[in-house]
């Protein structure tokens, strides 16, 4: 198998880097950094105007410091990042850190009073991941520092030496709390908390970022328990990732239930290809950077993985991965419950599509995929009048041309980090890091 990629497209180039800086990152840098309190604003409208409510989270805090202090790296004369980091930075630590127990709050007010002192594993892989990336930007053994911290303080309280793995939620302490998982309607109410695949895969992608910068041995003991986690525990042989877990990994289903369980549960167990997607490079990033490993087991399942989205989950005509699929009880296929085109699945995919077509350049489906995938990103998710992207693809939900660009739950990052990983496949041979 070569790893040699086809000679970068001039016009590509330039396109993505275009749709990377002037269309998205000028638009976000300064448009979210607030002058006021600190960090970054939350809500903007559709033409990047300040909506009233900024309550913050750690989340979309930490992703946008992420997000500034990678272009900051890239583009050290633009000092539109330097500042933009700098008070995401002083956010997270004056703010958002809790001083007295440890750990980072997930929901605090703009001035940053706490709203809930609950903290979730969630949030804090987050926290760890922006302040990598900004260490690495600015040296600052402070900001280091402080990554290490919530690392320990959630390798204290949430990892299960039993059966491997993170709960999802704790209290102001750290003690583990047993809360619902996504939504109150789940009939099957269990006396132990549940694990959850979203806040796994970025503990995994957290953890791989700071080992980059910290090659501590116990942090290197729990990126490899991740990798195996998702690989081998979470992933289903077919190809795509199961959602919710008891805490010795048996998987939460509805699938047998009668209908009306199961269509309140959906939830629950339903087929998200855009995690897959994501998680396909999330699993080979974190093996090359522990470099020891052979990875080619790692690189089957992600393959495994993305054929699944592509076969199931996977626009033929115009591009676009839809929002979610169901195995029905008895049906060797997914069935598409969810038609719309959310913009990170979009973003993950397009980068996806571009690593294993040079992982794979014998396969022709993954760069044709990736082509088309690129120009429905550029027809129906980037704005031409006001910059950046719609919340979704406006093939399936044209109404999204007149939502706000920022939310709580939509930033920078995964469009930006697509972009960006997409340049640095075309500039070099393979992924960021060295293939094995």
């Amino acid at each position: 198998m070569s790893c040699q990629p086809d000679p970068p497209t001039p016009l590509l180039k330039d396109e993505l880097q275009e749709a990377l800086t002037a269309q998205m990152m000028h638009k976000w840098f300064p448009a979210i950094v607030d002058d006021s309190y600190g960090g970054y604003l939350s809500n903007l409208g559709k033409a990047w105007e300040v909506g009233d409510k900024q309550d913050k989270m750690i989340v979309t805090q930490a992703r946008h410091l992420w997000s500034a202090a990678q272009m900051g790296m890239r583009f050290p004369q633009d000092s539109r990042y330097q500042a933009a980091t700098k008070t995401g930075f002083e956010f997270l630590r004056d703010q958002m850190w809790d001083e007295e127990y440890g750990g980072f709050y997930n929901d605090v007010k703009q001035n940053g009073e706490v709203l809930v002192d609950e903290k979730r594993a969630y949030g804090n892989a987050f926290g760890i991941f922006g302040l990598a990336a900004y260490y690495q930007l600015s040296q600052s053994e402070e900001a280091l520092e402080l990554a290490k911290q919530c690392f320990l303080w959630l390798d204290k309280h949430a990892h299960d030496p039993v059966h491997g793995g993170y709960y999802p939620f704790m209290d102001r302490a750290g003690t583990i709390i047993q809360v619902p998982p996504r939504g109150e309607n789940s009939r099957r109410k269990s006396a132990i908390p549940f694990k959850d695949q979203n806040p796994t895969i970025h503990l995994l992608e957290a953890f791989t970022d700071l080992y980059v910068v910290w090659p501590d041995s116990l942090l290197r003991e729990r990126l490899v328990e991740q990798l195996f986690i998702v690989r081998d525990l979470i992933t289903h042989p077919d190809g795509y990732m199961r959602l919710y877990f008891l805490p010795n990994w048996e998987v939460v289903s509805f699938r047998d239930s009668s209908a009306e369980v199961r269509e309140a549960n959906y939830h629950l167990d339903h087929v998200t290809f855009g995690h897959d997607v994501e998680t396909a490079y999330l699993m080979l990033e974190a093996c090359e950077v522990l470099r020891e490993l052979d990875c080619s087991a790692t690189l089957s399942v992600g393959k495994k993985m993305l054929d699944h989205s592509l076969t199931w989950g996977f626009d033929q005509k115009k591009g676009g991965f839809y929002e979610r699929g169901y195995y029905f009880a008895g049906e060797s296929a997914p069935t598409i419950i969810d038609h719309r085109k959310n913009w990170w699945a979009q973003a993950e995919g397009l980068h996806t599509l571009l690593l294993f077509s040079q992982r794979f350049p014998e396969e022709e489906s993954y760069r044709k995929a990736f082509d088309l995938q690129w120009q429905y990103i550029q027809q129906y998710l980037m704005d031409p009048v006001n910059g950046g992207w719609y919340s979704h693809g406006l093939d399936t939900e044209p109404e999204s041309a007149h939502r706000g660009k920022a939310n709580i739950w939509k930033g920078s990052y995964h469009n930006g980090r697509a972009l960006m990983r997409c340049l640095d496949l075309l500039h070099a041979n393979s992924s960021r890091f060295s293939p094995h």
